[in-house]
């Protein structure tokens, strides 16, 4: 997909990707400087390789956050992290759609705003445009 999107839906593309970065970054700081829970939490939950899993997903949430802020790989950040989202929904949330009752909804929104993103690209307000040469410089390339 070339990167002609309008100026509007970049801009769009832009205020997704900024407050996707925040609430992932913000989850996923939680995670790294205190992954104890959540490793418990997986084991309490048969996931396999707890620990493992566990910096994974800390660091799908953390990192994949800073490049989406950024706009930077945006497209290839968002797969651990609808990978993540993907097992939050399935594995912790499931049954449940009321936030209050522990519901997916929140996981749910995540996943899908991350596919929408891994759709339309990161727009031309992003790193990936300035690097790869895309819109904001006037050539049509498939960032």
């Amino acid at each position: 997909m070339s990167c002609k999107l309008p100026c509007t839906a970049s801009l769009g593309a832009l205020f997704m990707r900024y407050m996707l970065g925040f609430i992932f970054v913000y989850h996923g700081f939680g995670k790294v400087m205190d992954i104890q829970p959540m490793i418990d939490g997986l084991t309490a939950m048969q996931i396999p390789m707890p620990t493992v899993s566990a910096w994974l997903a800390a660091g799908a949430e953390f990192g994949g956050g800073i490049l989406l802020a950024i706009g930077l790989l945006t497209r290839l950040a968002t797969i651990p992290m609808m990978f993540t989202m993907f097992v939050a929904i399935t594995k912790v949330h499931w049954g449940h759609y009321d936030i209050q009752a522990g519901g997916m909804e929140f996981a749910l929104t995540m996943f899908v705003m991350l596919l929408s993103l891994a759709l339309i690209g990161p727009g031309r307000f992003s790193a990936d445009a300035l690097i790869f040469r895309g819109c904001c410089c006037g050539k049509s390339t498939n960032i």
